[in-house]
This record gives C-alpha cells, structure tokens and sequence, in this order.
C-alpha cells in the first residue's frame, strides 16, 4: 500500500459509514504461498492495523493457512495495542486454532467455510 493509496484510505476512515477496517489478513494457499508473497502480506496487513489503531476501528480478518503467523502478529499487536479488536469471518482452521485466537485476541465470531478440507 503506496502512500496515495493510505492517504486515500485515510480519508475514507473518517467518514462515519466506515465502520470496520477489511478484509484484510494472510492466505498462504496457492500461487499466494511464495516466501515474497508472504511477506509482502504481513507488511500490508501490519499497515491495515496500524491504521485500526489510529482511527480506532475494528478489524474484519481472512485467514487461510496462516494460523501460527497471524497468531503471533496479532499476539505482537495486541500487546502494543489492547484496544485492538476485530472479527475473523474467514476460517478453515482447526478448533485447537480457534481456540488460540480468542485466548489470544479475539472474542468475536468466526465463519467456518465447508467449502475446504480443514479437518477438524
């Protein structure tokens, strides 16, 4: 995310219909699987948070088969940050990581998508 792009993102936080930051997390899954790739991700995704706090709005989190990462970014940022919050609407994880995620961070709803083998 360019710094047009966050300005123009900031702009559109102050609106008052704005009410959540998102979709915005990790997908390590295909062609999105590349040490680049992940990388790249965490980096925007650490940027969409940082604008969480700054305009103090929720989080609408897509995680698929990143769980550890995301955990411990989340863990990181909600240490710095604890009015940090949000929702994880995409999840294909196992019970044992939805777990984690609300001693962690979250208290909020998860979305099981049966669409994919997750093996519960």
């Amino acid at each position: 995310m360019g710094m047009k792009n966050i300005s123009r993102v900031k702009e559109l936080l102050k609106e008052p219909k704005v009410v959540a930051i998102g979709e915005c997390g990790l997908e390590f899954y295909g062609e999105n699987n590349s040490p680049e790739i992940r990388e790249k991700q965490k980096e925007v995704f650490l940027k969409n948070l940082a604008l969480a706090k700054e305009f103090k709005k929720p989080v609408i989190i897509h995680c698929r088969n990143a769980y550890a990462e995301l955990l411990e970014i989340l863990r990181g940022e909600k240490a710095k940050n604890p009015e940090l919050y949000g929702v994880i609407h995409f999840f294909v994880g196992r019970l044992s990581h939805a777990r984690e995620f609300f001693r962690a961070w979250f208290s909020y709803f998860f979305y099981r998508c049966y669409y994919f083998r997750a093996g519960l």
